[in-house]
């Protein structure tokens, strides 16, 4: 019931805000184009998610609600049969309060025994089919985090492109970076551990120790290599954000002025390009560019982009959402997603 009234509300959500829906896209490029640079991975994320993620999570959902369809319409149809946990609960009771009235007449347990071998029984049925039920959402789960894996990898993959790249340049980033930083942090120590002592070299030949020096190694590197590749992606995101969020805004103007007759649709195709290249320069300009040359290298190649607070009321949500995917992006370099 949930998940249908979730459905029809978005139905009537989308035919209401049909008729402005290039004029909302057309704001919602804008303020890409003009404040991308604080959302490095959104838009990408989430065209890559209404592409690729969002068909297999409603596959998903009406699965599980086919199955809870199916259980409780054989419940309704077949009331005088209990499932197999109802079963162990009666079996259960049933041992219980024979185990008490044996006990209240000191009395010798064959029943009790019987009782026994019932429960045994019992369970013996349910426990394939839980078995059967917890590994089927297992494997739904494992799909669906794949299927978000796929979604952040199409994300940065398209970013790059947008800039003229055929590699995804934050994972080429953190691996290089890893595979440089790994060894030469291993000689580091192993030259730190030979001149600290006989007691730590003695240590390092510990197995524990070994592996948790080893373990300790692919952290700091791998720390080193998804901060570099955040910092590269950051800067090349809001360049491409700006170019993403031009042809957004374009294109949705272009649809509502035709939707309402203010636009024919032959020639436009010169004025569009045009269009599209003059809003990602003013929007590049707005971003970097208004303090001059110094305030651009020192705010595009190094310094942070903080959110002013009125701008962190009005995008609350939007940012979250950001910090979200950005630490998900660092959890899949860092193998976390995996296990």
């Amino acid at each position: 019931d949930v998940v249908e009234s979730l459905e029809a509300s978005r139905r009537r959500l989308q035919a209401a805000l049909q008729p402005a829906e290039g004029l909302l896209a057309a704001i919602a490029g804008v303020v890409l184009c003009f404040a991308g640079r604080y959302f490095p991975y959104s838009a990408f994320f989430w065209r890559a998610f209404m592409l690729k993620g969002w068909p297999p999570i409603s596959n998903a959902v009406a699965q599980l609600r086919r199955r809870y369809e199916t259980k409780a319409g054989a419940s309704s149809t077949a009331p005088e049969r209990s499932s197999g946990f109802l079963q162990v609960k009666q079996s259960m009771q049933s041992m219980l309060s024979r185990l008490q009235t044996l006990t209240q007449a000191n009395r010798d347990v064959p029943e009790l025994r019987q009782e026994l071998l019932g429960l045994q029984t019992d369970l013996a049925q349910v426990a394939p089919m839980a078995l059967a039920e917890v590994s089927s959402v297992n494997e739904l789960l494992a799909e669906l985090r794949q299927v978000y894996k796929e979604c952040l990898a199409e994300a940065t993959l398209e970013a790059s492109s947008y800039m003229g790249l055929n590699f995804n340049v934050g994972d080429s980033v953190a691996t290089g970076l890893n595979r440089f930083s790994a060894p030469r942090l291993r000689v580091l120590l192993e030259n730190a551990l030979q001149r600290a002592g006989i007691q730590l070299q003695i240590l390092r030949e510990d197995p524990l120790a070994c592996r948790l020096l080893e373990a300790l190694i692919r952290a700091a590197s791998n720390s080193m290599g998804i901060a570099a590749s955040y910092f590269v992606e950051a800067r090349l995101c809001a360049l491409s954000n700006a170019r993403l969020g031009a042809k957004i805004a374009v294109n949705g103007l272009t649809r509502w002025m035709i939707r309402n007759g203010h636009w024919q649709q032959d020639g436009m195709g010169s004025s569009k390009v045009l269009a599209e290249h003059t809003l990602c320069l003013a929007g590049l300009y707005w971003q970097f560019l208004r303090g001059g040359v110094a305030t651009f290298l020192y705010s595009f190649l190094w310094g942070s982009w903080g959110v002013r607070r009125t701008a962190m009321l009005l995008l609350g949500l939007p940012l979250l959402l950001e910090s979200w995917i950005q630490a998900s992006i660092a959890a899949n370099r860092a193998g976390l997603m995996d296990a």
